[in-house]
């Protein structure tokens, strides 16, 4: 009558990797892409030319919104998780690229 554990197949004791749990990188703080925003917003405006600079504005130079417009622009059918590292390595590269010619 009703459920059973069976023990020998539940384990209580498995740890699945947290994929929220990764911090912030340190070039992607909000004060250092707004830093090098005026330079980034053009090269991102030409690799994904169909957002506007209303969409990128509306960002409010954070990070996860403009993570978030490129994948409602370009890919609206595939998860958030599964685009964010090919567009964060994008953004990291180029925000590094501009802090070192400041």
């Amino acid at each position: 009558p009703g459920f059973r554990r069976d023990d020998k197949h539940c384990r209580d004791d498995i740890s699945l990797p947290n994929f929220f749990a990764f911090a912030i990188p340190p070039c992607m703080q909000p004060n250092r892409l707004e830093k090098v925003w005026k330079y980034l917003e053009p090269e991102i405006l030409q690799k994904w030319d169909a957002l506007t600079s209303d969409d990128l504005e509306s960002c409010d130079f954070k990070y996860d919104l403009v993570v978030e417009a490129i994948r409602k622009a370009y890919y609206p059918g595939r998860s958030h998780l599964s685009l964010e590292a090919d567009i964060r390595d994008w953004l990291n590269s180029r925000v590094a690229f501009h802090e070192r010619s400041l």
